[in-house]
């Protein structure tokens, strides 16, 4: 083989690797606005109370632990399922990238953070 086909192929080869590994670290990045928590017990007691907007100020109980917020995050593993009063959620763990603060996305350490995603039920 000529030094010149050689050189091609050695291009085409890293041209596919470098496509295929980019492929794999690709993530969906989703944004939305809800209630997170640092902890499954914080984002489970929660759910416990209803998901009010009231729950927040018990969960914390003079810390703050779970917010309100408007994120952009990588949704993770699904733990656990939890009935409340007129729903079923699903506990999520997620990993919070940006944070939106008067109408502008700012990237932040990424921080792990479980939030509450509302299952769609279909009557039997």
């Amino acid at each position: 083989m000529s030094l010149p086909l050689r050189i091609f192929v050695v291009i085409i080869v890293v041209t596919l690797l470098i496509a295929l590994t980019h492929k794999a670290w690709a993530y969906d990045l989703e944004e939305g606005l809800g209630v997170v928590c640092d902890t499954v017990a914080q984002i489970e007691q929660f759910a416990s109370l209803d998901a009010k907007p009231e729950a927040i100020q018990t969960v914390n109980a003079g810390k703050t632990v779970c917010a309100k917020v408007n994120i952009r995050y990588i949704e993770g593993r699904k733990l656990s399922r939890i009935r409340m009063s007129e729903r079923t959620v699903e506990v999520v763990e997620i990993l919070v990238v940006e944070v939106n603060i008067y109408g502008h996305c700012g990237a932040i350490t990424p921080e792990v953070q479980y939030t509450l995603f509302q299952i769609e039920e279909v009557p039997a």
